[in-house]
């Protein structure tokens, strides 16, 4: 009996010795007291609701070890049905237990079975690694079980689930191998819904690896896929990425036309729904959709937008999302210049993405908290934020990585740092280029105008401002088109040609007048006001 309970764990109520042992109640009783009298166990609650304790741990260790392995394995075994039938009405909740002791047992369909529910919950409240450490172990039990079609399915379905909790925490080589092993399985079965989604992740490595091109390219295959098949949640996924592939290279009308598209899909219980992904799509394309509409200067309905994703985010409570959502909206609010509500989330959102370690993300939240603390005037704060948001450790196996680096070159513009301005923007610049991320390359262009103008390098400041100008246009980036027109202004300005200064700021004025951009409004008219007079 001693033996027995050393399976059970340090505790184990007197239902489950009771249907492991077979022992009558009176034989049962005698053991116990037994055990009880010369110590080495000891009794919580009232019989026949008793707990018994091993009293030192050594105890347990010791009747533990004194098993044979084929013998400790069918106790294992026992034990895992005993409790799955003591406590039928609460399988989910004790899915872990249940999971180690089929797998301790040999169990291999209980195993599984468990083993990824217990990974499943362990995701669902955003505990990736536990998560991932429970898939394995199901996918270990699950190779031991018949080479059937369902099998096979089950296998590429849990691969997908390893790489849910594996991009969070930045470890993309390692999912990235799940994936590609899911591929040939795929093949193999002739499964197109399931190819879909491998090419749609496989895309996605690309894209984290800053190869937008070859992103959208793998992206393009996984949505035609996903759109024969007819297969909902594989059109998710690729109406998804494809929109956020458009949005990194910076061509927003598409990535708006995708998520706009996703955005009428989703709607009711397919909203609150993952369809296999790490995130909550329904929050994701909504705050997504409100920063690509924002980049466009189109800020009439992003509020709208944004109330929806938070809805979805806040309802359905899984980190990943909220950090998504609370950065993405938050930048949304800063390209329209509204500072306190886009600080509100931001400052959320790079909390909990420090404390779940949502490293996936991590760089663009502190990138854009960053800049919302430089629009609020207090560019140490902002110097803290970046600082670390930036370190080589933290921009590994990070996406969107020219944004914060271009919000640190803009912050040590701002506390008078011009070297280190210009080294790390011209960092930005170059990782845009070679990531092909061009509307995030405009963005630092800006930048690097702006520390020449502060170095005094006018000519400069104005070959960069007009390479911004030629980008922002050509990517119809209305704010960014607006903010040039006013820095070129600035400069003209400042070598006295008052005509183009006055044809610059007239133009920065009536662009932030038209799309609502009160925050730099002022300023521009005060600017064009004092040249007029």
């Amino acid at each position: 009996m001693l033996q027995t309970g050393s399976v059970a764990g340090r505790e184990f109520s007197h239902d489950l010795i009771q249907k492991v042992t077979e022992l009558s109640e009176e034989e049962l009783l005698s053991h116990l007291s037994v055990l009880k009298d010369s110590e080495l166990l000891y009794e919580r609650g009232i019989y026949p609701q008793s707990r018994y304790v091993f009293k030192h741990a050594l105890t347990q260790d010791v009747a533990y070890n004194s098993l044979l392995q084929k013998k400790r394995r069918e106790i294992h075994e026992n034990i895992g049905k005993a409790l799955e039938q003591i406590y039928i009405e609460r399988l989910e909740e004790l899915c872990e237990i249940l999971a180690y002791h089929a797998l301790k047992g040999e169990d291999w369909q209980r195993a599984y079975k468990y083993g990824r529910q217990a990974g499943l919950k362990a995701f669902s409240h955003s505990a990736y690694e536990e998560a991932q450490r429970y898939f394995e172990d199901a996918l270990t039990a699950l190779k031991k079980l018949p080479r059937e079609r369902s099998r096979i399915e089950e296998e590429i379905d849990l691969r997908f689930n390893m790489r849910s909790a594996l991009l969070p925490l930045g470890r993309h080589e390692e999912w990235g191998e799940w994936v590609r092993g899911a591929e040939s399985l795929a093949r193999e079965i002739d499964d197109d819904a399931r190819l879909s989604n491998v090419l749609g992740y496989l895309s996605s490595l690309h894209w984290i690896h800053d190869q937008t091109g070859k992103a959208i390219q793998l992206g393009g295959k996984a949505f035609t896929l996903a759109e024969r098949t007819g297969d909902f949640s594989a059109q998710v996924a690729s109406f998804l990425h494809l929109g956020i592939y458009y949005f990194t290279s910076g061509d927003y009308a598409k990535q708006v036309e995708f998520h706009q598209e996703l955005r009428r899909r989703l709607t009711g219980e397919a909203a609150l729904q993952q369809h296999g992904l790490t995130s909550f799509p329904g929050a994701w394309t909504r705050s997504n959709l409100a920063l690509g509409m924002a980049e466009l200067g189109n800020f009439d309905k992003i509020e709208e937008i944004g109330r929806e994703a938070l809805e979805i985010a806040e309802r359905v409570e899984n980190a990943f999302t909220l950090v998504i959502t609370y950065a993405l909206l938050g930048m949304a609010y800063l390209r329209l210049g509204k500072v306190e509500p886009a600080l509100l989330l931001l400052e959320k959102g790079h909390e909990l993405c420090r404390v779940s370690k949502v490293q996936f993300v991590y760089p663009y939240t502190a990138g854009s908290l960053g800049y919302a603390y430089l629009l609020a005037n207090e560019p140490m704060r902002a110097l803290t934020v970046l600082e670390e948001g930036t370190k080589p450790g933290n921009l590994e196996g990070g996406v969107w990585t020219v944004h914060p680096l271009t919000v640190l070159g803009d912050t040590y513009r701002a506390v008078g740092e011009i070297a280190l301005a210009t080294e790390t923007v011209s960092n930005a610049l170059w990782l845009a280029d070679e990531g092909e991320e061009r509307g995030f390359e405009a963005w630092a262009m800006l930048v690097m105008a702006r520390i020449n103008v502060d170095a005094g390098r006018l000519e400069e400041a104005e070959g960069w401002y007009r390479r911004a100008l030629e980008h922002a246009s050509n990517l119809s980036m209305r704010p960014l088109v607006a903010h040039c027109h006013e820095g070129l202004g600035h400069v003209y300005l400042k070598t006295e040609n008052r005509e183009e200064a006055n044809s610059e700021l007239a133009a920065a004025t009536e662009l932030y007048r038209s799309m609502g951009m009160s925050f730099w409004l002022p300023q521009a008219e005060s600017d064009l006001a004092e040249i007029t007079c």
